[in-house]
């Protein structure tokens, strides 16, 4: 199925998820001389290797940027197969960084020089798109690193790569080839609007974060986290949280990071471990503040649709050229269940071409925030493409 605009955007969408196809729908996307760069969004089980994909991506003749995810999202609907290939109207300057987990790897430094070498013609309607390996262990430095370099002049949508299964393998898209481990940045010169919203509130906390390893949480208010997440889930509910259980009773009280003025910043408690800590997605600052959350679906969707709508009020492009690009969250749909396609139906415009992904945690600012890293979140784009 493809889908072109009369402006420029060509979206193409494979149901077989083989590389065959993708290097189809590249080959098609490419021969439109409005295309200027590529964005690639897969899914897992399409078991795209580099030995299948790596030829097909070095020989690109323009830029190539994207990621594999559990799903991905379609016309209003999500496929756990298949593959979207977007050939964008707008040029994009990009930056691979490998090995995003070693600490010699200077951040701040690789930006710098990405800035000075290939940036300074870039001056107006900046939109960066940021995948990242979600198990990459400097996520949040990278961040960070992000925020220092360009501060609040443009827009960041992106999420976390890679398998339901936190198995490590190749899932990023970029010239080079198909990445581990890493990142890849996108700027281009899109108009864009962001959108954030996530709908979950506190039944339990504030509590104070006194151990914490990365994404690994082991105590809260100096109390082992396990007893302090059960108690306060009991206490709420009445329901009684085991280790054979957690999957399913974790999936509906996710964990809040407190922050000033706007919604807490979600993590999502993917598995108990051994010693009873908790596995995040996502860092949890040492000494940062946290409740214990829980939604309605109901309030959910009303979220998703107020990110649109927050989108759409920031998109200050061609009413003509919009698209709407979705970032959400592969646990909220499962918590949604048959709900998230409502979720899917607040978020998506009339007449505009609609993609996305459901990740393993999503990045976003809107231009007026700190660049965050979530989970459990609706993040919508609307662009100008």
């Amino acid at each position: 199925m493809v889908k072109t605009s009369e402006k420029g955007l060509v979206a193409a969408f494979g149901a077989t998820g083989t590389a065959a196809e993708l290097d189809h729908l590249l080959a098609e996307a490419v021969q439109h001389p409005q295309v200027k760069s590529i964005l690639i969004l897969a899914c897992d089980a399409n078991q795209l290797t580099g030995a299948a994909v790596d030829d097909m991506l070095h020989r690109l003749p323009v830029p190539v940027f994207g990621a594999i995810f559990p799903e991905i999202l379609w016309d209003g609907s999500a496929h756990s197969l298949g593959t979207i290939v977007v050939g964008l109207p707008v040029a994009a300057k990009t930056l691979v960084i490998p090995s995003l987990s070693d600490a010699a790897v200077d951040l701040e430094q690789l930006l710098e020089r990405w800035i000075d070498q290939e940036l300074g013609h870039i001056v107006k309607h900046r939109t960066m798109f940021v995948w990242v390996d979600s198990l990459s262990k400097r996520v949040s430095e990278l961040l960070e690193a992000l925020f220092y370099s360009f501060g609040l002049s443009h827009n960041y949508i992106g999420g976390g790569a890679g398998s339901l299964s936190f198995a490590p393998r190749p899932c990023l898209f970029s010239n080079q080839g198909l990445l581990a481990d890493g990142a890849v940045l996108a700027l281009t010169e899109a108009v864009s609007g962001i959108g954030v919203r996530h709908g979950w509130q506190s039944i339990s906390g504030p509590y104070r974060v006194t151990e914490v390893d990365g994404h690994t949480l082991r105590s809260l208010n100096w109390q082992p986290v396990l007893d302090v997440y059960r108690y306060a889930i009991r206490a709420a509910t009445g329901h009684e949280l085991t280790a054979q259980n957690f999957d399913s009773i974790a999936s509906a009280y996710p964990l809040g990071i407190a922050r000033y003025g706007t919604e807490p910043v979600v993590r999502d408690p993917v598995k108990l471990q051994q010693d009873n800590a908790l596995l995040c997605l996502g860092d949890i600052p040492a000494d940062s503040f946290i409740d214990i959350l829980t939604a309605t679906p109901v309030a959910l969707i009303d979220a998703a649709g107020a990110a649109q709508e927050q989108a759409s009020t920031h998109y200050t492009g061609d009413p003509a050229r919009r698209a709407v690009l979705c970032i959400d969250c592969i646990t909220r749909a499962q918590f949604l269940q048959d709900a998230f396609q409502q979720e899917l139906q607040a978020i998506a415009l009339d007449g505009v071409p609609f993609f996305g992904a459901l990740t393993l945690g999503e990045i976003a600012n809107n231009g007026t925030d700190y660049l965050e890293f979530y989970n459990r979140t609706a993040v919508v784009s609307v662009l100008e493409l």
